[in-house]
C-alpha cells in the first residue's frame, strides 16, 4: 500500500507525510511548541474532517497494519483505524503478534550458546569471544 516512488502509486497507495513536532513562533513569543501534523491521503484514507488525533507512536503500528504485517502487542501506539474506510479493515483485518523481540533471560546461564565449533573459532579470531 505504500509506494517507494511516486511512479509506483496507484489507487491503493496511501501517502503519509508527518512531523513529530511543531514550530516555535519567535515573533509572537510562543514558548510552547504546537503539536506536529500528519497528512494521510489516497487509497482508503478518509477525509480530514472525519479523523481524530494521531500520536507519533501510532504511525508505526498503522503502517504495519496497512502493509498487512502483524502488529506486535508490545509496541507503543495503536493502529489508527478511524483514519481509514471501515471497508478496508473488513477486507484486511489488523493482525497481531505478541512480540518481535526475543525473550531475555537474566539467569546465570544467559550467555550466548554457540554450538558450531567453526563459528565459535571465527568469533575468537575476530576478538569477539575470549579464549
Amino acid at each position: 500500500l505504500l509506494a517507494a516512488t511516486v511512479g509506483q502509486a496507484d489507487e491503493s497507495t496511501v501517502v503519509i507525510v508527518l512531523s513529530d513536532h511543531g514550530w516555535e513562533d519567535r515573533q509572537w513569543g510562543h514558548k510552547r511548541k504546537p503539536d506536529g501534523f500528519a497528512i494521510l491521503a489516497g487509497g482508503p484514507a478518509l477525509a480530514a474532517r472525519l479523523r481524530g488525533k494521531l500520536s507519533v507512536y501510532d504511525v508505526a503500528p498503522t503502517v504495519l497494519a496497512l502493509l498487512g504485517i502483524p502488529v506486535p502487542e508490545d509496541m507503543d501506539g495503536r493502529v489508527a483505524v478511524e483514519f481509514f474506510e471501515p471497508s478496508f479493515w473488513r477486507k484486511h483485518p489488523v493482525r497481531r503478534v505478541s512480540s518481535y523481540e526475543r525473550p531475555v533471560s537474566y539467569g546465570e546461564d544467559s550467555g550466548p550458546k554457540v554450538t558450531d565449533d567453526k563459528v565459535l573459532e571465527q568469533l575468537r579470531a575476530l576478538g569477539y569471544v575470549g579464549q
